[in-house]
């Protein structure tokens, strides 16, 4: 009853004119950043703090939006004006996380996908909208003036083959409209040679060249010519 009261209350408040375009931002766990263990490996050679690393990495997926998407204003919903609603979603999350894990591991692998694809190469991490995160997202889409919901769910960076100097480094995206259709769902890959010797702050700057390259790709897509 409460959330639904809180819901009423984001509906009726007023909305104010922007003079960019608004997105509701879900920004990825920390949890949800991964390195193989070649990845690894390379970062602790040079000393590097992993958890350290993977903060610097969530810190660019947000810190470049606004880079990626000049036309555009992000309302992030961690924001602390709603935590309510934001522990509503995670109490629910638990509940997907469950259903998706599960799903996967009856399909014989264990990155949850949409249904759009066997190949490993497009696989990535999606989030289920169950019924009551689409009512939270809308109710926050509507008071916020929001044209898009913007998902990112996880990153990741791996070598495949253990000759292979290319590292690939993923940023799994998803992006619902106004109306919670999703228009974009993809793991945008960025690749390039990373050694064992190389320090974590070229590392970092490889980062921040995937992440420019994916928002910027998707920019185009929802402002095609």
């Amino acid at each position: 009853m409460q959330l639904f009261i809180i819901l009423h209350v984001l509906i009726a408040s007023s909305c104010f004119a922007q003079n960019k375009q608004n997105i509701l931002l879900v920004p990825m766990r920390r949890d949800m950043i991964f390195f193989d263990h070649r990845v690894e490996k390379m970062l602790e050679h040079n000393n590097a703090i992993i958890d350290s690393v993977k903060t610097e990495i969530y810190d660019l997926s947000l810190h470049r939006l606004l880079r990626g998407f000049p036309g555009y204003s992000f309302t992030n919903i961690n924001d602390t004006k709603y935590k309510f609603l934001r522990d509503s979603l995670k109490s629910q999350e638990l509940i997907d996380s469950s259903r998706v894990i599960a799903a996967a591991k009856k399909r014989g692998f264990m990155t949850p996908v949409l249904k759009n694809s066997e190949d490993p190469r497009f696989r990535y991490f999606s989030r289920i909208l169950t019924d009551q995160s689409r009512l939270i997202f809308k109710a926050l889409m509507k008071n916020n003036n929001c044209k898009y919901l913007f998902l990112i769910n996880a990153f990741e960076a791996t070598t495949p083959l253990p000759f292979d100097r290319k590292t690939y480094l993923y940023l799994h995206v998803e992006i619902y409209d106004y109306n919670l259709n999703r228009i974009y769902g993809s793991k945008g890959y960025w690749t390039d040679g990373i050694t064992r010797k190389m320090y974590s702050i070229v590392f970092n700057y490889f980062v921040k060249n995937a992440i420019d390259d994916l928002y910027s790709r998707i920019n185009i897509l929802l402002n095609p010519k």
